[in-house]
Formats: structure tokens, C-alpha cells, sequence
């Protein structure tokens, strides 16, 4: 068991890397404005505690006081994002609305990603930097498999909502694609899935687009949701399920992740196709 834990505080551990990489992501995927005050003080105190562990874990700890300097480090960092939690959330809706303006449809999977990555080449970098031994390296964690079924489903009605020449590409590269994801030993439901597309594959422009239509279905508690699909660099980049884009009840505090154990059944979806206002059509 102690051994089991030390892992979590060995900065040069492979369980330290993944778990770090996926609170982080996890933590960027929360948008705090659509969360309760009492869930949002969860929130805050999940971000500070995390930020604080991995502080005390990545600061040096050879220097022998009397407090150890990575405690005291970890410390300062965890009460200064709870100190900064109100201007950082403001500005995560800034930059998220600056996104959305310049053309990024649903931009938070896409900076929870850039931040797990941020994480993961960190780690990478601290582990080389000490000279450890190479037993598993971070990109080694990553691993593909076929297609799940139920993602299979799901990819393939919101493609074959429409008759066009780029969803019949996209289910050619539906085809071959390959499911991309960590080893780390987590079975649960994640509401992201990735996917690996062979470069010489036909392509889609424009190269980096949300597909235009999208699955919607309700939560079993009514909230609505939707399923989005990812281009980038013209394939199959990665299919994610949110809170639907016009969901303005302000007691809908609830984030996806909270609200689903697997995918939905194809019976369940409804399909729309995006407007040229902005808003929402029921697809042909």
C-alpha cells in the first residue's frame, strides 16, 4: 500500500505522469460558469489541491530544513490559485469566448487537451532531467485499439445525418480508424474519445472544422446534451459530448461527466445541422 502511494508523490513515476496528466485535463474540461456556488467552491478546491500536490511533487526536495521547501512550495501554490480562482475563472471565459468569436466551435476539449499535454511534456521533461531510468516512458502509456462499437454508432449517425461528399470521406476514415487512449488503468466512461487516422488517408477541408451536424439526446436528469465531432488537419481528430450549446437554464449547473456511465443509443439521438446564424436545424 505505502509503496502504491509513493508512486503519487515520485516525480519520476509513470503513475505520477498519467494521474497528473488526466486531473489536469479533467479540471480544464469544467467550465466554472455553469457551475452552483457550492460546486464551485469543489471545483476551486480541487484545482488548488491538485496544483498543490503536483508543486510539492516537481520542486526539488534535496534540501534538508526544517520545513522541506517543496511542502512550503506546494503550499504557496495552492493558495494562490484559490486566491486567484475568481480572476482566473473570468478570464477562462474570456479566452473561451475569444475562441468561440475567432471561429472555435466547443474550444474547451481543445485547451483541456493543449493542458494535459502541457502536464504530460513537463513530466517528460523532469524524468529525463534526473537521470531515472527509462522503464516506461509517458508517450508509451498511450495506446490504440479498434473503434468501439457504441462510438462507432455515434460517429456514423451524425455522418449519415447528411448526404455530402465529406461524410462519405469521413466514414471511409471511419473505417480504419483506430481509438486512441492512456493505459492507466481506469475502465471508466470518459467523454472525450480520440482517434489516429492513417495520413495517407482522402482528406476534408476546411482541415479544422467542428463537424456541422451534431447528435443531441437528454441526460437521464433532462439536461440536453451534445455529441460533437473534431476535424483536424482534414481527419477524424476526436468525438466529445458536452451541454448543449443553447442550454441557458441557469439551474443546468450539472458538466457532462457527471451525468453519463457510456454512450448513448443511437435510438436516443436526434440530429441538427448548424445554422448560418449560429443556430441550430434539424438535419436531413
Amino acid at each position: 500500500m505505502r509503496n502504491g502511494l509513493a508512486r503519487f508523490t515520485d516525480p519520476t513515476s509513470p503513475v505520477f505522469g498519467v494521474a497528473s496528466t488526466v486531473a489536469f485535463g479533467a479540471l480544464s474540461l469544467v467550465d466554472p460558469a455553469r457551475l452552483s456556488p457550492a460546486r464551485r467552491r469543489a471545483y476551486r478546491t480541487g484545482l488548488a489541491t491538485t496544483t498543490a500536490w503536483w508543486t510539492a511533487v516537481t520542486t526539488d526536495r534535496n534540501r534538508t530544513v526544517y520545513v522541506p521547501g517543496n511542502v512550503v512550495a506546494g503550499l504557496l501554490a495552492g493558495g494562490t490559485v484559490w486566491a486567484l480562482a475568481e480572476a482566473s475563472e473570468t478570464l477562462d471565459a474570456r479566452i473561451m469566448t475569444r475562441l468561440e468569436a475567432a471561429g472555435v466551435r466547443h474550444p474547451r476539449p481543445w485547451v483541456a487537451a493543449l493542458s494535459a499535454a502541457s502536464v504530460l511534456v513537463s513530466f517528460a521533461v523532469d524524468r529525463a532531467s534526473t537521470g531515472a531510468e527509462p522503464e516506461v516512458r509517458p508517450e508509451d502509456l498511450m495506446r490504440t485499439r479498434p473503434v468501439t462499437r457504441q462510438v462507432r454508432e455515434v460517429v456514423r449517425g451524425i455522418l449519415q445525418a447528411s448526404d455530402t461528399p465529406d461524410a462519405h470521406v469521413l466514414l471511409t476514415q471511419l473505417a480504419v480508424a483506430q481509438e486512441s487512449y492512456f493505459d492507466d488503468g481506469d475502465d471508466g466512461f470518459s467523454t472525450m474519445v480520440g482517434f489516429e487516422v492513417p495520413d495517407e488517408i482522402v482528406r476534408v477541408v476546411p482541415h479544422n472544422q467542428v463537424y456541422p451536424v451534431q447528435a443531441r439526446f437528454r441526460a437521464s436528469n433532462g439536461t440536453e446534451l451534445q455529441v460533437s465531432l473534431q476535424l483536424d488537419q482534414g481527419k477524424l481528430a476526436h468525438l466529445a459530448v458536452d451541454i448543449a450549446d443553447d442550454v441557458v437554464d441557469e439551474g443546468a449547473n450539472d458538466i457532462a461527466e457527471e451525468l453519463l456511465n457510456r454512450w448513448p443509443d443511437p435510438a436516443d439521438l436526434r440530429y441538427v445541422l448548424e445554422g448560418t446564424d449560429g443556430g441550430s436545424l434539424p438535419a436531413t
